[in-house]
């Protein structure tokens, strides 16, 4: 029994004598399997419409949209990050659902929640009941010591959101821990108090080299230059930067620098004698810097402070 190709629709099938030139009686051929390609192929759409049946079913279930974005976020892994934001982005109108997500037992949940919070960069009031509340929730992640790291890092990111003095007292703690660092002067870009300014500068200056995983220096770069300083404590770190190998902590040194100089009016005069010898180690280094972007924003920022300083 020799196998042989369909006559009418091209299939190979297990002849059952010689003569037997169709699979079988019925055979409709090619138009039945055209058909059937095409009802194949026209399916597609029932996967999003399945989809959006189950996000308005959701909607019908739960009353507060913000609800229905806490419930993909702990049920729709892919989802997850972009819910998060939107949810971030809705504080402190959905304080209650955020802090329920931090409250997650599952870490992804809890840790996509924080994470979202600090890169929207949000402001929370300090007099609120609920804001207090999410400050208190934190503070326990930053002191539970069988907490995951990953979710203490977090945490401490997220507490530079409030300016609250107890939040504060918690960041200036984790500036000496060498596994949070790198989330206290991330907050510390917010928080921006004078009394950061020292250990910050420290963290720039790096003298011993603690400091080089990751992009801790550079975070505490940015971090200098936002806060208002009369004395100008950190330029002299920042100077120190001007040579530094990695070309975004020269290049946010220019741009902190500058920041600094704007306070020109109100600093003090070792403030001021400072911010020049500032601008005669831009006039120095920067000039022949490798990268042609450095060297054009040298000249500028240059220009742009001795017009301040006149």
């Amino acid at each position: 029994m020799p196998f042989k190709r369909c006559a009418s629709c091209g299939k190979e099938f297990l002849a059952q004598s010689d003569s037997q030139d169709i699979c079988r009686p019925d055979c409709a051929g090619p138009q039945t399997m055209e058909l059937e390609a095409k009802r194949v192929e026209g399916t597609w759409w029932y996967f999003p419409l399945f989809f959006l049946c189950c996000c308005i079913a959701t909607y019908m279930i739960y009353d507060n949209a913000y609800d229905v974005e806490l419930f993909l976020i702990r049920n729709v892994s892919f989802m997850r990050p972009m819910m998060a934001r939107k949810l971030a982005e809705a504080v402190p109108d959905s304080l209650d659902q955020f802090i329920d997500g931090v409250a997650d037992p599952s870490l992804e949940v809890a840790q996509a929640c924080l994470d979202a919070l600090v890169e929207t960069e949000k402001e929370l009031p300090a007099d609120s009941e609920a804001v207090l509340e999410l400050v208190d929730q934190l503070r326990a992640i930053y002191e539970d010591p069988e907490e995951s790291m990953e979710l203490k890092k977090s945490a401490i990111a997220a507490l530079g959101s409030v300016k609250d003095k107890e939040s504060v007292e918690v960041l200036y703690r984790a500036l000496n821990d060498r596994n949070l660092v790198h989330g206290a002067v991330k907050a510390f870009r917010k928080v921006g108090t004078k009394r950061a300014i020292k250990p910050l500068a420290k963290i720039v200056m790096d003298e011993h080299d603690n400091y080089q995983i990751g992009d801790i220096r550079f975070q505490a770069v940015i971090a200098v230059g936002l806060i208002p300083d009369k004395n100008a404590d950190a330029v002299p770190a920042l100077i120190k930067c001007l040579r530094d190998p990695s070309g975004p902590i020269r290049d946010e040194a220019l741009t902190a620098i500058r920041n600094i100089a704007n306070g020109w009016k109100e600093m003090t005069l070792s403030g001021r004698d400072r911010i020049k010898k500032a601008v005669d180690a831009m006039k120095l280094y920067c000039k022949s810097d490798r990268i042609f972007s450095i060297r054009e924003k040298s000249k500028a920022v240059v220009i742009e402070i001795e017009g301040i300083m006149k």
